[in-house]
């Protein structure tokens, strides 16, 4: 606007001046004023002339400018956006459509609409008293929900935006998603733990399992005099010596390095193998087992042992879900053309929606009497597999739990 202003006064001015020039050489009846006058009109013509043309190139110059940070402003994938003093958005970029749902126009003119709950909303005044004295903000981490209720964890960096005598006179922010970055942390933490457990596990387990034979040895042969008056206890203590046993077998596997010993199995085999083994088992419990097979499924590669230990874990939890009895479901079928899906349904009592996220942590489980030990040998086997595990339950109504296998990796 500057420049537009002066390519418009500035040639106007000269002409004035070139006239008033001419008109008094031409009184004086002086050829050489008029001589001068007709040269400094040309040299100040020429003079107007690259001014004239600086001001247009410094004109489009702005512009193209103006356009580039607009075109910034609205591509880049960060929420940008412009308060006034009373914390009102003034300016807000398309990107913020993307993160929180809302529209642009839904959102100018008012106060932050993304808060949880009303508990942030000292969060934000806090901010914005230390923006007005003079202060910046940069990464700082919350939450902020979206108008579907969702949700986000975000980074936000703040700048007061002053004018020409220093004085704040707005705010501007840049919102970013870290949701993904937070899962990615969230996922190198619990790697880190497993390790971690692992190392441990496989320690603590050897160390037990030595004098926990000697003791159960001779709790079995104490147990072998049916007169004693003891021998109802050595029994219990037998079971709990057995459970232990358990425990730490399972922490063996824990720290077992990952299986190299892989082969080429079909899937309907593995399956057919296991409902004989533990068949039995089931029936003791009231529990069927029926199974389905997709035609021409493909040969899967696996460690046998260790598939078979997660499907036995599967169907264990499957039979304790259903102490009334019930049935359990097997479904095997190709997924698209390089995997192979099994899918364990039960009957059982469910499991919470709130649980779901926390199945696999150690020591975590639903049962009274479990170790959470279980699930995590079995994530991890199948991790090491290079497959996948998806859990479904509706409480009361049954459990529906996914085993997605490569065909080869």
């Amino acid at each position: 606007m500057k420049y537009k202003i002066q390519s418009k006064v500035i040639p106007s001015s000269l002409a004035v001046l070139f006239l008033v020039f001419i008109v008094y050489g031409y009184l004086c009846s002086s050829l050489l004023i008029l001589s001068i006058a007709g040269l400094l009109a040309i040299m100040l013509g020429f003079l107007a002339s690259i001014l004239y043309s600086r001001a247009l190139r410094a004109e489009e110059q702005s512009r193209r400018s103006k356009e580039y940070l607009e075109s910034f402003i609205n591509h880049t994938t960060d929420a940008i956006g412009l308060f006034d003093l009373d914390g009102k958005l003034v300016h807000v970029n398309k990107a913020s459509e993307l993160i929180f749902g809302y529209t642009v126009e839904e959102q100018i003119g008012k106060d932050v609409q993304t808060l949880p709950n009303e508990d942030y909303r000292e969060e934000v005044r806090a901010m914005h008293r230390h923006l007005r004295r003079g202060g910046d903000i940069s990464g700082f981490q919350t939450v902020r929900k979206r108008k579907d209720g969702r949700l986000v964890d975000v980074s936000i960096s703040y700048t007061p935006i002053r004018d020409r005598e220093g004085n704040v006179v707005a705010f501007a922010n840049i919102l970013r998603d870290i949701s993904e970055q937070k899962r990615t942390e969230e996922l190198l933490r619990n790697t880190e733990k497993l390790s971690l457990i692992g190392e441990l596990a496989a320690g603590v387990a050897h160390e037990i399992r030595n004098p926990l034979t000697s003791l159960r040895g001779f709790v079995q042969l104490m147990n072998e005099e049916k007169a004693s008056k003891y021998s109802v206890y050595y029994g219990i203590m037998l079971e709990e010596l057995d459970r232990i046993n358990f425990i730490v077998t399972e922490l063996l596997m824990l720290g077992k390095p990952q299986a190299d010993h892989y082969k080429q199995k079909h899937p309907k085999r593995l399956v057919e193998e296991l409902t004989r083994l533990f068949g039995p088992e089931a029936l003791l419990h009231n529990v069927q087992i029926f199974t389905e097979f997709a035609e021409n499924l493909p040969l899967i590669k696996c460690e046998e042992t260790q598939i078979k230990q997660v499907f036995l874990n599967l169907l264990k939890n499957s039979v304790e879900a259903m102490p009334g009895g019930g049935m359990v479901m097997i479904k095997v079928f190709p997924v698209g053309s390089n995997q192979v899906m099994f899918r364990f349904i039960d009957q059982g009592s469910g499991i919470p929606e709130e649980m779901l996220p926390r199945l696999g942590e150690p020591f975590y489980t639903t049962k009274e009497k479990g170790t959470g030990l279980g699930l995590l040998v079995s994530f991890k086997i199948i991790k090491y597999h290079q497959g996948s595990v998806k859990i479904d339950s509706v409480v009361n109504k049954g459990t529906t739990i996914d085993i997605i296998l490569p065909i080869s990796f």
